[in-house]
């Protein structure tokens, strides 16, 4: 269980619930490299009990409430779940709520990544760091407040262990069927999982107090990939997708990366089946894919390759009669105020854009929010647009992946910048923001 589910720390837990509830400040509108689009600054987090360094994609409930993570900061100081309800028009500053924070051994600690949503507003996620001694990592779920309990109630579903199912598990799970969890861990394991990276499933109990793990695939290196990283997706035979960063034996070899595709076993049999969709060059196609990948209604794939300045591509499923599958790169991005990096994927729109952020590059180098419009002919090309080029500061550096609302705004965050309570070594300033785009 998580650090507040004791019955002392639960006391502590409903202070925190109480006393950490941060108004924003009035939005700051901070002029845009595309006169279309407007960015504000709705809340920079502030330094100590309150959460810093926000990571992964925001979710949104079906209110419009933002959920998301901290990797550092709360009582413990290893880091939050917040849970944040932007400004309007007639409530003029938005509010952050920590929902829950982290203390380290063993439940878990420095959470990134995007959490999940599930049924009557759970949130799951998953843990680098913390959990056993060793600090193996671990998965959790936040269960919102009830008549019995008036404050979120933390469950660790799973403490990982490097010697027997692996350490540091992705950032991000896959809601499945029935509730299931599916993830990635990045390696560690000598036992039943890989030292290269594995594929889980954790599967409920009907009260979702016991839950079953599977591993559903262990990677061997190689040319079969290694390292999985972020969240994977399914289509609806229940297949899942993910990516993998290396393809090298060796860390510090030539690192290409692929993706990959699982397919559950047949009936009577228990074996996943794995099967490479692509595997990266290293040359004009990209290399070091990063998940989560984007499914359209024809079953390609989008995503992101941040080796060199990175890409942006579609991976098409074989023609009929055919087998391979064809990556054809979307969009090269040249550094500087083009933006550099791209590594959280990209989200669609309702006409077909794919939109998406650079950590680096920019008008002064501090990440951008970039589009990619699909082409009017079959032909053409894509036209990409820098929405936003971050300044660094209050602004915000860094950002990371964004949501796109169903009003049509943008939101996202800034791993960096802000307020300036964190400015130290090794970090660029600043303790992250959550921002608004419209266009």
């Amino acid at each position: 269980m998580l650090y507040n589910n004791t019955t002392g720390s639960n006391i502590v837990a409903r202070a925190l619930y109480g006393m950490l509830c941060l108004t924003a400040a009035l939005p700051l509108t901070v002029g845009s490299t595309n006169a279309a689009s407007t960015e504000s600054v709705v809340y920079r987090f502030p330094a100590g009990a309150g959460g810093y360094f926000p990571t992964g994609r925001l979710v949104e409930d079906a209110h419009g409430a933002l959920y998301g993570t901290t990797a550092l900061g709360g009582l413990m100081g290893k880091g939050t779940i917040f849970k944040f309800v932007p400004p309007t028009e007639t409530q003029k500053t938005g509010q952050l709520t920590v929902l829950y924070f982290f203390s380290g051994t063993p439940y878990g600690a420095l959470p990134q990544g995007s959490l999940a949503l599930g049924a009557n507003g759970v949130l799951y996620g998953t843990t680098p760091d913390g959990g056993n001694g060793a600090g193996d990592g671990t998965i959790f779920a936040v269960q919102p407040p009830t008549a019995a309990k008036p404050y979120p109630t933390g469950i660790t579903i799973h403490q990982f262990n490097r010697e027997a199912d692996g350490n540091a598990p992705a950032p991000g799970l896959l809601i499945g069927n029935n509730g299931t969890l599916y993830g990635a861990i990045s390696g560690g394991a000598s036992g039943f999982g890989s030292a290269f990276g594995s594929i889980f499933a954790f599967v409920p109990a009907k009260n979702q107090t016991v839950w079953t793990e599977k591993i559903l695939y262990a990677f061997k290196g190689g040319a079969d990939g290694l390292t999985p990283n972020g969240s994977l997706i399914s289509d609806i035979s229940g297949a899942l997708y993910g990516t993998t960063l290396d393809t090298a034996p060796v860390p510090n070899a030539a690192r290409s990366g692929t993706i990959f595709k699982l397919t559950p076993p047949p009936a009577g049999k228990t074996a996943w089946t794995r099967t490479i969709l692509y595997r990266f060059k290293g040359t004009t196609d990209g290399s070091i894919p990063t998940a989560p990948l984007l499914r359209d209604g024809k079953g390609a794939l989008y995503g992101t390759t941040k080796g060199g300045n990175g890409t942006v591509f579609k991976l098409s499923p074989p023609a009929a009669g055919k087998t391979v599958w064809t990556l054809a790169t979307l969009y090269s991005f040249k550094g500087g105020a083009d933006g550099q990096t791209p590594s959280s994927g990209v989200v669609v729109d309702k006409t077909g854009a794919l939109t998406g952020t650079t950590l680096k590059g920019g008008a002064t180098g501090h990440g951008t929010v970039f589009k990619l419009t699909p082409p009017k002919t079959a032909t053409g090309k894509w036209t990409k647009t820098v929405l936003h080029s971050f300044a660094g500061g209050t602004d915000g550096n860094n950002p990371a992946s964004v949501l796109i609302s169903p009003s049509g705004s943008l939101f996202g965050v800034t791993n960096y910048g802000g307020n300036t309570g964190c400015a130290s070594k090794p970090y660029p300033g600043g303790c992250g923001t959550i921002f608004k785009l419209t266009e």
